[in-house]
């Protein structure tokens, strides 16, 4: 079991690592300029003596963000550093992050259903998204980070009472501090309730331990916190509040047909899944309440973005990616209930199974495919959203 899961982990992170260099080399990512000079940025201020942090230029400006994204630019102004070129730093870094999460996504899928091939389509789906062509670096990082987190919070409530409930605690706290490094206000607004979903399964000292990794991996991940703590949080919070008030320019790229352009397949599954939550009698392939707490989750973040004054799709991201990675899982299940009693011998109602999920996986598949080529013939006359 060890060795298929390293296997496994290995191969999908070989093959979506290829496909996300391909991809931030066609295309170049929101906000690109800003982020490779913060990579600069970054690597003459903390890996240069003195070791330092200038949060501002001599005119006041940022010479940073307030994500923070550090868990991007930290790797990255290593790389640049030690003599890479700055944006091929910056992509490879994503690149190379996103395929450690899709990786881990795989095997998380792989782990909770062994014996379907669930953890097969995510893995897919995620290694070519078409929504990578649209976001910022912090934007394509923080979906696949979210993902991840939610499936981990799945795994411990499925493991609560089993050996792997340690490693997946662990687990789940690393990849939530990741997040606290990569997109801060999201990741806490996302992993506050999935951490009291899972308080309601495990002690409370072990859930004590999460909230200490995490606030660790976070700290660790991100050096403003080292160097500049008060100034770092005090404009994160004005910087967040800004974007929600009216303060500092509206930008409104945010409408529901925009979603349904953009993403019609996560809206065809948060349809498909809330309608089947709701059927009293449907044994769902996941827990009930973790199924609620995701659209608690979403209803929030989307409220949020809907009364904010700055409105972009990609703040949608983390919500876009987790229903996408959840919606085969269900379509799989629904199999179950297709009634193929016409076929008279057994051996033929399994073959009409498997060919039928064959079929689905397929066209998933193919549908996440056409979209992302369409999305890549548009990208750059299009940009950000």
């Amino acid at each position: 079991m060890i060795k298929s899961a390293f296997v496994l982990f290995l191969t999908t992170l070989l093959i979506t690592f290829i496909i996300q260099v391909s991809y931030f080399q066609t295309t170049t990512l929101g906000d690109n300029g800003k982020w490779v000079q913060r990579v600069q940025n970054l690597s003459d201020d903390i890996l240069r003596n003195p070791i330092h942090i200038d949060f501002k230029d001599s005119n006041n400006n940022f010479r940073y963000g307030a994500h923070p994204g550090t868990s991007i630019l930290l790797p990255a102004a290593l790389f640049y550093r030690l003599g890479a070129d700055p944006q091929k730093s910056l992509n490879n870094t994503i690149a190379l992050l996103n395929a450690i999460l899709i990786a881990a996504i795989t095997l998380t899928c792989f782990k909770l259903r062994p014996k379907s091939p669930w953890y097969i389509v995510a893995g897919t789906i995620l290694a070519i998204h078409p929504l990578y062509f649209y976001g910022t670096p912090v934007n394509v990082v923080i979906g696949p980070i979210i993902a991840l987190l939610s499936l981990l919070a799945l795994s411990i409530y499925e493991n609560r009472n089993k050996p792997a409930l340690q490693s997946n605690i662990i687990s789940f706290a690393v990849v939530a501090g990741f997040g606290l490094a990569t997109r801060l206000p999201i990741t806490v607004l996302i992993a506050a309730p999935l951490i009291s979903y899972i308080s309601a399964y495990i002690k409370a000292r072990k859930v004590l331990l999460i909230i200490l990794i995490t606030a660790l991996t976070g700290f660790i991940l991100n050096p403003f916190l080292w160097l500049i703590p008060g100034e770092f949080i005090t404009t994160i919070i004005l910087r967040t509040a800004s974007h929600i008030t009216l303060n500092g320019g509206p930008l409104d790229a945010y409408s529901p047909s925009q979603f349904l352009y953009y993403s019609p397949i996560t809206f065809i599954a948060f349809i498909f899944i809330s309608a089947l939550l709701f059927l009293p009698s449907y044994k769902l392939p996941v827990s009930r309440p973790f199924l609620l707490t995701l659209l608690l989750i979403t209803g929030t973040v989307i409220a949020i973005l809907s009364g904010s004054n700055y409105k972009t799709l990609r703040y949608l991201y983390p919500v876009i990616f987790t229903w996408d990675v959840l919606f085969p899982l269900f379509l799989l299940h629904a199999t179950k209930h297709f009634d193929f009693s016409f076929i008279h011998s057994s051996q033929g109602q399994t073959k009409a199974l498997v060919i039928t999920r064959i079929v689905i996986i397929t066209i998933v598949v193919l549908s996440f495919a056409y979209l992302s080529f369409y999305n890549l013939s548009y990208s750059d006359s299009q940009g950000t959203i």
